[in-house]
């Protein structure tokens, strides 16, 4: 990990949003803000908008680099295909808990957290080992910074329960650009071991896909000078200079001058985003400032080959920050934001989703919400995605409309975003459950339909299975019948008992590909009867030595 600017904050403090996008105005709630119940006629300015809307006609595998439509001068001078990467970014945990006192009560002692990035996608092997020793990197950063600590919180602990503060030590990392050019993670962080300040960061790593080489910002601009006015301009204009400290644009200056300390950067759908965290140019009250240099030829400050333009706009929201966005071209920006309220005595949530003054509520029963995007796939088209934890880990995905500026319930999904990563509105991974030959997740990719739900044109299923540190097999315990690709048609064949079948796609109704030892597919068919799978006439269990169900 890159030389972190560690910064102190205060305990108890609000963070900041870590969302994949940019926050664009990010106005907080006001306290005691009245809920309004959303109307659920629509009126004439959403029927006008429905009837704009329009199947989006691009491949979703394949985007192209391109300026904007509208404005020739500002497009791009030349165009670079990419293609999207499938991404997920699986958190590792450390945690210690007391001994329960006399009521049976615990309490966390310490709690950690570090990210661990993989890529789906077949090939890619430099730069899938690249994020390997990177994940391994924050890994062990954790574990030391933990063994370190921890005998600290416990005497902490020991000495006053009743006043003591949970450490903690999180990393956290979200994917805002994956194709095979560029893979751009932006980090986030959050420390606390006693006292009254905790430590915040915000920072990013970029890999150059072909090669797996960590690219630095020189790697990316054409020219360190023009960015360094250009960011002092950036800077005036999009915050307040009231509450920089005097010297800022020395500091500003300083940080692309020295060349033994690396900036925190990353790339995302909207440009190059250059991270100045509290305390380098302004008070912790006034948070971090990020400085987003757009692609394409005006400013032309990044190179044109890590030029990008992905299918719609996304953003991560967390339910203690807001966005702003002008959502319904009026030229007015309204603040999105959102709340719950628990009902213990019912068991349920009260999901309250909050655009400008209008409101609408969603009983959920859940135990905790996991993911919250808000998704522009077209002009006048924003929807709010929002993921909820259910019973045996299940997911649930409700989908709110908000392209009037009136929260308007659309649907639900028990397909999931998982620890999948959300980066273009067109192309996007959603997780399922199978069950076929064993329990495990399949996913397929997903773009964003006229009534604003997700949708699929696959029916195959990719199964997740490629981390290294866990593969899903079945070992044969008698011939299997097997049907492999020969002279551009699939034939039966059977395979011998000792065959080590690793899961690769299935349609979780009558197949399943398998990988053999020898890298070669092939396809395990079979018939569904009484709850179980049956092969040529013979039940799952009497084919394999252990098949891997579920619940």
């Amino acid at each position: 990990m890159k030389n972190r600017k560690w910064l102190f904050a205060l305990c108890g403090a609000v963070l900041l949003s870590t969302g994949c996008g940019r926050e664009q105005g990010g106005a907080e709630a006001a306290n005691g803000q009245e809920v309004s119940e959303a109307s659920a006629l629509q009126d004439e300015k959403e029927q006008e908008h429905a009837a704009k809307s329009e199947e989006q006609k691009e491949n979703p595998e394949i985007k192209e680099a391109s300026g904007k439509e509208d404005d020739p001068d500002d497009s791009f001078t030349e165009t670079v295909t990419l293609k999207p990467l499938d991404v997920w970014v699986m958190p590792q945990y450390m945690n210690e808990w007391s001994d329960p006192d006399a009521n049976g009560d615990t309490k966390l002692i310490y709690e950690a957290q570090s990210p661990r990035v993989l890529i789906g996608n077949d090939g890619y092997a430099k730069v899938k080992a690249a994020l390997e020793s990177f994940s391994e990197e924050q890994y062990q950063n954790m574990k030391n910074e933990y063994d370190n600590s921890l005998p600290y919180a416990k005497e902490m602990y020991a000495e006053n329960p009743d006043f003591f503060s949970s450490f903690s030590d999180n990393h956290y990392a979200y994917c805002v650009r994956a194709d095979d050019r560029v893979v751009s993670i932006k980090e986030s962080g959050s420390n606390y071991q006693g006292g009254i300040h905790g430590m915040y960061w915000e920072g990013g790593t970029t890999f150059d896909t072909e090669s797996g080489e960590k690219l630095l910002l020189s790697d990316v601009i054409t020219d360190s000078q023009a960015l360094t006015e250009y960011s002092k301009n950036y800077l005036k204009d999009n915050y307040d200079r009231l509450l920089f400290f005097d010297n800022y644009e020395e500091t500003v200056e300083g940080y692309f001058a020295d060349r033994t300390v690396e900036p925190d950067w990353y790339l995302d759908g909207f440009g190059l985003n250059i991270v100045f965290n509290s305390y380098m140019l302004a008070p912790y009250s006034e948070g971090d400032q990020t400085v987003v240099v757009p692609y394409g030829k005006d400013p032309g400050l990044i190179k044109p080959e890590f030029w990008y333009s992905p299918t719609g706009t996304v953003f991560r929201l967390d339910y203690w920050s807001s966005l702003s966005l002008d959502i319904d071209g009026d030229g007015i920006q309204e603040s999105i934001f959102v709340d719950n309220q628990a009902d213990t005595e019912n068991g349920y949530t009260e999901f309250i989703v909050y655009c400008g003054e209008n409101s609408l509520k969603k009983q959920i029963w859940c135990y905790d919400i996991k993911n919250i995007y808000v998704l522009q796939p077209e002009q006048n088209k924003t929807y709010l995605y929002a993921e909820f934890l259910l019973d045996n880990d299940a997911r649930l995905l409700e989908v709110f409309d908000l392209s009037t500026g009136r929260p308007r319930y659309v649907g639900e999904s028990y397909d999931s975003f998982g620890e999948g990563q959300i980066i273009d509105t067109g192309s996007f991974v959603m997780e399922t459950r199978i069950d076929a030959l064993g329990t495990y997740t399949g996913y397929r990719h997903y773009s964003i339909g006229t009534d604003g739900m997700p949708k699929s044109d696959e029916t195959v299923y990719n199964i997740f299975n490629f981390d290294p540190e866990y593969t899903l097999s079945l070992t044969s315990v008698r011939t299997i019948p097997v049907w492999m690709e020969e002279g551009g048609e699939k034939k039966k064949t059977e395979l011998p008992a000792g065959t080590e079948f690793v899961f690769r796609k299935t349609d979780g109704e009558s197949f399943v590909e398998m990988e053999l030892k020898d890298g070669k597919r092939c396809e395990i068919r079979f018939e569904r009867k009484d709850w179980e799978c049956v092969i040529d006439g013979v039940s799952e269990n009497d084919c394999f030595e252990y098949v891997p169900y579920a619940g």
